[in-house]
């Protein structure tokens, strides 16, 4: 019985260091992308400096195509890596647990309403305990999933909103039946 406790252990170990490493990977894309957004404001700052001889007249900045040629290239990087990151995440769920991603993520657009596990095992006739631990999964690989316990009883599952903004679901299921083509996000 031990040795099934400390495996068990391990497992849980393995699984939070994981999240952690993703969680420590987002931590350095999200400030890479905000150093590159102060960058970007700085340089519109210096462009648009006012000049003190006329009266707080704006000058023309002469390089505006440039500027903004830059800040086209810093959100598009900013878009690949987003993409990247979602196509591994799709990439590592199984046919189940993707399913149940989009299910959730068309009832609580049907509903306008968080999605309790009783909704997706009514859905899908499978017991709550299994869409349990497919909800556990799909947080373990990072899919953009909000948990929110109500009175530590109902639990409510949405769609992260950032995610959603992104209207990438269509995208998503092309993504997922084209996945042997070796197609990415950006390309469908």
């Amino acid at each position: 019985m031990d040795n099934d406790n400390n495996s068990f252990e391990d497992k849980v170990k393995i699984a939070f260091n994981k999240v952690k490493d993703d969680i420590s990977q987002l931590k350095y894309e999200i400030e890479s992308i905000k150093s590159s957004l102060n960058e970007i404001k700085n340089e519109i700052k210096k462009e648009t400096n006012s000049s003190t001889g006329n009266k707080g007249v704006l000058q023309q900045p002469n390089n505006t195509l440039t500027t903004v040629d830059k800040h086209h290239t810093v959100i598009k990087e900013a878009v690949k890596d987003l993409s990247k990151y979602f196509e591994g995440v799709f990439k590592s769920l199984t046919d189940k647990e993707f399913t149940i991603f989009f299910i959730i993520y068309q009832l609580e657009e049907e509903n306008e309403r968080g999605v309790s596990y009783a909704d997706i095992a009514s859905k899908l006739k499978v017991s709550q305990s299994f869409i349990r631990g497919c909800v556990a999964e799909l947080t373990l690989k990072g899919a953009p999933l909000e948990k929110i316990s109500i009175n530590n009883q109902k639990v409510s599952l949405f769609i992260k909103k950032e995610f959603k903004s992104m209207n990438l679901a269509e995208k998503l299921i092309k993504f997922r039946q084209l996945d042997n083509r070796q197609t990415t996000l950006l390309e469908i």
